[in-house]
């Protein structure tokens, strides 16, 4: 047992359960919840406030940091071209956001070009 759930167990706190895979590697499909978020923050990328375009750009990072699974689906939901975008936010922590978002993304091989594709480089 880790030692942030035995401190949870002594302090009766409730660990989050663990939710699926954004994408399963045998059939290829994603699971509708994670997809449904994945899908969801490319619209608030766009047609958002800009604290809601951060905290996307920032959901984003943290979902292609996660795991490789959830690269694919990111990239599948084509928020490439916004990330790009993103990288001359005028807003720091955005375009922060952006840039490790697009490198933790071009962790998977067939990602890289797709963000070359994106117009990442003028």
């Amino acid at each position: 047992m880790s030692l942030i759930a035995q401190w949870c167990e002594t302090n009766g706190v409730e660990l989050p359960k663990k939710q699926g895979r954004c994408c399963d590697n045998k059939s290829g499909s994603s699971s509708d919840c994670d997809r449904a978020v994945v899908y969801l923050l490319p619209q608030k990328l766009e047609n958002a406030s800009r604290d809601e375009q951060r905290a996307a750009a920032g959901e984003l990072r943290l979902l292609a940091n996660r795991n490789s699974d959830n690269r694919v689906c990111i990239a599948e939901a084509g928020v490439m071209p916004l990330l790009v975008e993103f990288l001359s936010s005028p807003d720091p922590r955005t375009q922060e956001h952006a840039v490790a978002a697009l490198l933790n993304l071009s962790i998977n091989e067939s990602n890289k070009g797709s963000i070359v594709d994106a117009g990442i480089y003028p």
